[in-house]
């Protein structure tokens, strides 16, 4: 093969393709150009037919397009029936790498109407390239390259409907080659089926690359037809899982009820010979964070800020908030206590919320703002009313009121719209209108943070009890958050970082991860030149914050 002459690779192709449509026919007498197909028939290692039909699929495959079996029938100018007879020779090309089929999952493979033929990557790369065909097999020498050729094996196959049993050929043929890797044998030595194989796979990689669990409906796509999935999914509720039983994966549940599949400390205790450390540990968008799950963490206020910080932290603790709602209530006002944290990017308003509920002993429901965010027209008016819903259901199961966090409200307590296309001015006024009823009836403690305030809805603003402002640290404030989180510098050289580089909170916690990355590096502190270089690459993107409406995009 490697000494084959392709430079008439492109040319051959052509010559055959051009006579192609009668190759099928047994009633036509077809004279094929002896050297071109003789070229094609070593360069494919396929029969004379076999070569016929993969003209095709590699002619559409270069205009852009995958073959179904319509554009096979027409291009031969054969009925359906005869050309079902010629079957064999797709299913040829399939078992020998050439072709790979992409037929939908809801079908099965014998369906030949319903299929739809891709060239394969490593044949659309040889003649592009005009090399013999080697096969795509990635050199894998360690547990992590197993993980992630799996992971990238699963997404090309979900991402092209790549049909079940040709992925199921492919990850069997991949692990074949690496049986030695000792991620590849204890995962053998689970005894799984190869759906829950590669499914616990999947898992083990996305926690390693994002410290994430993953979600059920995304879970169910390595099995293939929907009714798999079904079947999958039904396995799951009902524990009879492989993965469950052998406990293996964990089930959570987020605030809004979708569930996510995570790892247990038996999987971790499993792989740690293997070469991973796993933290088993990863939180959700929409998440439940118990009081004691949260560090100690100090921040640094200005004067303005601490004295309202310092309040609320009166307010809640819960002697003082039970005889407030009593206080109110007497009084025919509401109870619900709303506030509202606004200011720059970096200052400290999250992680204010976070240490307020752990020195108060509250649990926190999060919810990001994007997740409530849907593309369907009336979802998003509905998603804000079960955030409620459910934290009034919630609410009634802890010991102590929780406090409902929208972080980065932005997009659903700017100034309501009067322009913009129809629909989504729309929905957006809509959603704001249903928040600003459920406040109106509000009565647990609600808090939102903002980089926007200057944009905020003035319905909003009265909405909310409380107002805390905060601006980006000062001189001093800057020395001593600097001082303490990188205390391997002197006072002299915090005071003229703070005094040169204006810098955030959240800037300055960037910078003391680095000095901490440059320690485990090179088992030293980074020198205040270092450092210094830190604060210069902090500041090299200045991110302005906008006033202007921020939407649902």
């Amino acid at each position: 093969m490697a000494k084959m002459n392709l430079s008439n690779l492109t040319k051959s192709i052509y010559s055959v393709f051009d006579v192609a449509p009668q190759g099928l026919n047994p009633e036509l007498d077809v004279h094929c150009p002896k050297r071109p197909m003789n070229l094609l028939k070593k360069f494919f290692g396929a029969e004379e037919q076999e070569v016929y039909v993969l003209i095709k699929a590699v002619t559409r495959h270069f205009e852009g397009f995958t073959t179904s079996f319509e554009d096979f029938k027409e291009f031969f100018d054969l009925q359906a029936l005869h050309m079902l007879e010629f079957q064999p020779l797709l299913n040829s090309l399939v078992d020998k790498g050439l072709l790979v089929n992409n037929s939908d999952p809801r079908y099965t493979t014998t369906n030949a109407i319903h299929c739809t033929y891709a060239l394969a990557p490593e044949v659309a790369k040889a003649i592009a390239d005009k090399t013999p065909i080697v096969p795509i097999k990635k050199s894998c020498s360690t547990s992590l390259d197993v993980m992630e050729e799996i992971y990238a094996l699963t997404e090309t196959a979900t991402s092209t409907k790549m049909v079940q049993a040709e992925f199921m050929k492919r990850y069997l043929d991949f692990m074949s080659t690496c049986t030695n890797i000792p991620y590849a044998a204890m995962l053998k030595s689970l005894h799984l089926p190869i759906e829950e194989e590669i499914l616990f796979s999947c898992i083990v990689w996305k926690l390693l690359s994002t410290n994430d669990t993953i979600e059920l409906e995304n879970a169910a796509l390595v099995f293939g037809t929907l009714q798999d999935q079904v079947r999958f999914k039904q396995s799951v509720f009902s524990e009879k899982n492989p993965l469950l039983q052998l406990d293996l994966v964990s089930l959570s549940k987020d605030f809004m009820e979708n569930i996510s599949l995570g790892l247990t400390s038996t999987a971790a205790d499993l792989l740690g010979p293997v070469g991973f450390t796993l933290k088993i540990d990863s939180t959700k968008k929409n998440e439940r964070i118990l009081p004691n799950q949260i560090s100690e963490k100090h921040l640094v206020y200005n004067e303005s800020e601490q004295t309202q910080i310092e309040s609320l932290e009166l307010i809640l603790m819960e002697e003082n908030y039970l005889n407030l709602r009593s206080r109110l209530a007497a009084k025919h006002l509401p109870v619900g206590l709303n506030v509202l944290l606004f200011g720059a990017p970096g200052t400290g308003k999250t992680e204010t919320v976070y240490q307020l509920a752990r020195q108060t002993g509250r649990e926190i429901i999060r919810v990001e703002i994007a997740e409530t965010k849907s593309k369907w027209f009336g979802e998003s008016e509905k998603l804000i009313k079960d955030i409620f819903t459910k934290y009034a259901e919630t609410a009634k199961g802890c010991a102590l009121m929780p406090i409902l966090l929208f972080n980065e409200a932005d997009a659903i307590i700017s100034n309501r719209k009067s322009s913009g296309h129809g629909d989504t001015r729309q929905t957006e006024n809509a959603v704001q209108n249903i928040l600003l009823e459920e406040l109106e009836k509000f009565n647990g403690i609600f808090f939102a943070t903002t980089n926007l305030a200057n944009n905020l809805d003035t319905a909003f603003d009265r909405r909310f009890l409380y107002k805390v402002k905060f601006l980006n640290p000062g001189l001093s404030q800057r020395q001593r958050i600097l001082e303490r989180k990188c205390p391997f510098l002197c006072a002299e050289e915090c005071e003229v970082l703070a005094s040169e580089f204006d810098l955030t909170g959240g800037q300055m916690d960037n910078i003391a991860r680095k000095s901490e990355i440059h320690f485990i590096m090179n088992g030293n502190n980074p020198s205040f030149e270092k450092v210094t270089a830190y604060c210069h690459e902090e500041l090299a993107i200045t991110t302005k914050i906008e006033v202007n409406v921020i939407g649902f995009r």
